[in-house]
C-alpha cells in the first residue's frame, strides 16, 4: 500500500514538473517572438521619418487618384507615379507577409499602422484590381496587402483606444473631465 501511494506521489509530483516546464516553454516562445517585434518596430520608425518615403506615401493618398486614370493599373503608370506607388504598396505587402506568416504579432501591425494601411489601399486598390483583372499582372497581386488592409478595417479607433488603454485630451475634454493648466 505505502509503494502504491509513493508511485502516485511520484507520477504527481511528474506531471506537475511537466506542466510547469511546459508553462516555462511556451513563455520561453513568447518572449522569443516579442523579440523579433523590435527590430521591425525600429525599422518601421525609421522609414516612416524618411523624408522620400513619406512623400510617396502622400502622393499615392492624395495625388495619384488625381492625376492617373486607375484603368492604367499599375505596371503602366508613368514614371516616377510608377516607382512611388510600387515604394509604398510593397513596403506594405512585405509587412503583411510578415502577419499572415506569423513573424509578427498581428495586433501590433493592425493596431500601430491601420490608419495607414487602410488610407494605402483605398489609394491603390482602383489600380490593383484593373492590374489584376487586365494587367501584365493577371491574377493575384498584393494579396497580402488587401488582407492587412481588410483586418486593418476590423479594428475601430474606439476599439483600438479601449484594447491598448489609450488616453486622449480632446476626449476628456468633449467628456467634461479635462483639468486646466
Amino acid at each position: 500500500m505505502n509503494g502504491a501511494i509513493l508511485n502516485v506521489l511520484a507520477i504527481c509530483v511528474a506531471v506537475v514538473a511537466l506542466v510547469i516546464s511546459s508553462w516555462f516553454a511556451l513563455r520561453q516562445v513568447r518572449y522569443v517572438r516579442q523579440a523579433n517585434h523590435l527590430p521591425l518596430l525600429a525599422h518601421m520608425v525609421q522609414d516612416f521619418r524618411n523624408a522620400d518615403f513619406m512623400r510617396d506615401i502622400e502622393y499615392v493618398e492624395a495625388g495619384l487618384a488625381v492625376e492617373h486614370d486607375p484603368k492604367l493599373g499599375i505596371a503602366n503608370l508613368p514614371s516616377p507615379a510608377k516607382e512611388r506607388v510600387i515604394n509604398v504598396a510593397y513596403y506594405f505587402q512585405a509587412l503583411a507577409a510578415m502577419v499572415i506568416f506569423d513573424v509578427v504579432d498581428d495586433e501590433i501591425v493592425v493596431y500601430m499602422m491601420r490608419y495607414r494601411v487602410r488610407k494605402v489601399w483605398s489609394a491603390i486598390e482602383p489600380f490593383v484590381l484593373h492590374e489584376r483583372e487586365y494587367g501584365h499582372h493577371k491574377g493575384p497581386m498584393l494579396t497580402f496587402l488587401e488582407d492587412l488592409a481588410v483586418r486593418c478595417s476590423e479594428v475601430s479607433d474606439e476599439q483600438a483606444d479601449r484594447r491598448l488603454g489609450l488616453r486622449s485630451f480632446a476626449k476628456r475634454v468633449q467628456a467634461g473631465t479635462a483639468s486646466a493648466d
